[in-house]
């Protein structure tokens, strides 16, 4: 070969790796730069990048494994900095104190604490980290003894078109509409973009503010988020939202530079902005701008919130105050029992007014914050000790902000477990059994207790007094008559019976002569039931109080002809809204029904059967829920058909079929699978109100048939 151009070859090798130097120089600049500054994710990526080239840099080894644990790559950070720790000569506390990290956020609690102690035994005693890594060993503690607790359902992810990269947290349900949710967020396409603690934007240094997002279950998944957009809710501040108030009319949230000092703001939803002015500040004993935060409602009578006000056991504690006569009374410590020295916050009371469920970073969390419950107990007037929900919905994480749905069977939550996205994320528990604190209770919430135990203490011989109720039928020409005159005064008697026994479920029952088709008279009849409805919640009743249902033409109680010829009496009484009050949970009253008198030339005998569906048990079977019309010829083929829903709710459950014994159901079941409706199901009733499994399992001690029902149930 040619001297020269062996030379020039030596060149070109030498001046390559002088280049890869260079290049693996840089990363390593750029990558501990960003990780010195708390850049973790973007530091992971470039430091990453060059161990895969040069993989003896204990410096490197170091920055990468503490990145990663930040950058939610748990297996490169435990791998990463068990390879840093063996460096006995450089090995830095804080390598040990990750890797208790990294093994705690993997639930490995006791190999956690080994490492925890380790770093212990290596930092110094006045290193910032010593006391709450002297928790987090508790917290492992905590962990072990709560790993062999039964799990309470499933806990999922909502997805990457709700949660990102960034932080995502603070669910609240819409109160309307149960397949809506409204969330905050500190996202890239938020308003106020990257400033920071005074407001200025730094594109630097700066972090992201939060706004409020809205996301919609639909099509089996929920929907990309959408940022509020009235123009008033979300600015260049942070906004986080706090919770609905006046069945869902009006949104209360919070307003900062940060997130803990700032002010509570309300806004009505009015589409007018043009004659709006800006969102009034909530007038409350709570004060945002000292950090009084995470505000939740009851009933819009009762604010529970976190405050660190003097008097406190410490941290923030969690206090109530009741509304009363137009004001907000002084606020009252929820006791030692709920609160610690530690932070308790983002509280949540259940619909039986008894059960609180919160987060606190107390010892008996296992990681941060954790989710606890507690229970108010009527004879000592005080709420019971501490019970922590345990995994899945616990982690080593934060989790926080936990709410139930109405209907018992599902939660949300946010958590910043290092199974997320990013930063904090909003999960959702699906529960394997109802839960039971959403039921009612009476008196509706705990501060009531002892009033009401006064105003109505039990009787010497145990037996409660009966209340007598008188209800009558709605009847209606048209729509018009449906709020006037006596029909509203019955409405009115209704709302009134429910307000004092908040137990009771209201049943009407809509009932219409023969139209142009089954399916239009049903749904045409439904609509009629939700204008009733919709009076009964604009007045104070909640929509799981009220139940609506639809039958058309199919139950007729009298005869609208006779001898052939058209009898206007037999059409009244059939065009009618049947009142029925359900009191499954057997509180001590009795209902009177003000029933129609049909004589007996004219009776229609076929009426009669519904009574099946409202005494006692009976079955149905489900075959469609939609939020339109139904219009589909196997309800009059397979008989009985009937369109439900729940107040307001606006999702309408067409079922068929009325039987008292489960075999008949399941045979109509196979029946309308056959017709094409495989998800078809039997629904048990009792007294005309839908059971779910553990109501069931109750009432199968009354009704022996519905052990047939749970045995198919149980069934895979």
């Amino acid at each position: 070969m040619n001297f020269n151009k062996i030379i020039y070859i030596l060149c070109v090798i030498c001046l390559s790796f002088q280049g890869q130097a260079q290049s693996l120089a840089k990363l390593k600049m750029e990558g501990l730069a960003l990780f010195n500054a708390g850049q973790y994710r973007q530091a992971y990526a470039l430091l990453k990048d060059f161990q895969l080239q040069k993989s003896d840099d204990w410096d490197v080894t170091r920055a990468l494994g503490i990145s990663a644990y930040h950058a939610n790559d748990l297996a490169t950070a435990r791998q990463t900095l068990l390879a840093a720790s063996e460096n006995n000569t450089k090995a830095d506390p804080f390598v040990f104190l990750h890797l208790g990290k990294t093994l705690h956020a993997q639930m490995a609690f006791k190999e956690a604490i080994k490492f925890y102690k380790e770093y212990l035994r290596r930092s110094k005693t006045d290193d910032i980290a010593r006391r709450s890594v002297v928790a987090d060993v508790k917290r492992c503690g905590a962990g072990m003894k709560l790993a062999s607790q039964a799990e309470l359902g499933l806990v999922e992810n909502m997805g990457e078109n709700v949660n990102s990269l960034h932080d995502e947290f603070a669910p609240v349900q819409s109160p309307n509409f149960e397949e809506k949710l409204y969330f905050s967020a500190a996202r890239e396409d938020a308003e106020g973009g990257l400033r920071n603690d005074v407001g200025l934007e730094d594109l630097k240094t700066g972090r992201l503010r939060s706004d409020i997002y809205s996301t919609v279950f639909e099509g089996g998944d929920w929907t990309i988020p959408e940022r509020l957009q009235n123009g008033l809710i979300n600015s260049s501040r942070s906004e986080v939202l706090l919770d609905f108030v006046n069945s869902g009319k009006a949104l209360l949230f919070f307003r900062g530079f940060t997130q803990y000092s700032g002010e509570i703001l309300v806004d009505t939803f009015k589409i007018d902005t043009e004659v709006r002015s800006l969102p009034p500040n909530f007038n409350s004993p709570v004060s945002a701008e000292i950090g009084d935060n995470a505000l939740t409602f009851f009933n819009d009578s009762i604010m529970i919130f976190a405050s660190r006000q003097a008097g406190g056991f410490g941290g923030l504690d969690l206090y109530y105050t009741v509304y009363s006569n137009g004001i907000w009374r002084a606020p009252v410590n929820l006791g030692d029992a709920i609160n610690s020295p530690y932070d308790e916050t983002t509280p949540y009371l259940a619909k039986d007014g008894r059960t609180l469920y919160f987060a606190s970073n107390s010892s008996a969390s296992m990681g941060g914050f954790d989710i606890f419950k507690s229970t108010f107990d009527e004879d000592s007037l005080r709420f019971l000790t501490i019970e922590n929900v345990g995994k899945p919905i616990n982690s080593a994480g934060d989790d926080m902000y936990f709410k139930l749905t109405p209907d018992g069977m599902r939660g949300f939550f946010s958590s910043n477990r290092k199974e997320s996205y990013g930063e904090r994320d909003i999960y959702t528990v699906l529960f394997k059994n109802f839960q039971k604190e959403q039921t009612l209770s009476q008196p509706i919430a705990f501060h009531l207790v002892e009033e009401f135990k006064n105003r109505n203490p039990v009787p010497v011989d145990d037996k409660p007094k009966i209340t007598e109720y008188t209800i009558s039928p709605i009847f209606y020409e048209n729509d018009d008559d449906l709020l006037r005159g006596a029909n509203l005064l019955q409405v009115k008697n209704l709302l009134n019976i429910i307000k004092q026994n908040p137990n009771l479920k209201v049943i009407l029952t809509t009932h219409s002569v023969v139209g142009e088709k089954l399916t239009f008279d049903m749904y045409f009849g439904m609509k009629r039931t939700e204008k009733i409805a919709k009076y009964l919640i604009d007045n104070g009743l909640r929509n799981e109080n009220i139940l609506i249902k639809s039958v058309g033409s199919s139950y007729p109680i009298a005869k609208i002809y006779l001898n052939g010829t058209p009898n206007p009496a037999g059409v009244k009484m059939n065009r009618r809204i049947d009142v029925g009050i359900a009191n499954i949970t057997t509180e001590p009253i009795k209902i009177i029904s003000d029933a129609p008198v049909v004589s007996q030339f004219m009776v229609e005998s076929v009426g009669e059967k519904l009574n099946i569906h409202y005494k006692g048990l009976s079955y149905k079977v489900q075959v469609q829920a939609t939020k339109r019309i139904f219009d589909n010829d196997v309800l009059a083929k397979q008989g009985d058909a009937m369109m439900e829903a729940v107040g307001t709710e606006g999702v309408y459950q067409y079922t068929v079929g009325l039987f008292t014994d489960f075999i008949s159901a399941e045979k109509m079941k196979k029946d309308a699978q056959k017709e094409g409706f495989k998800d078809a199901f039997i629904v048990p009733f009792v007294d005309g109100v839908r059971l779910n499994n553990d109501d069931a399992k109750r009432f199968a001690v009354k009704y022996g048939d519905l052990k047939n029902y749970l045995a198919a149930v149980k069934k895979p």
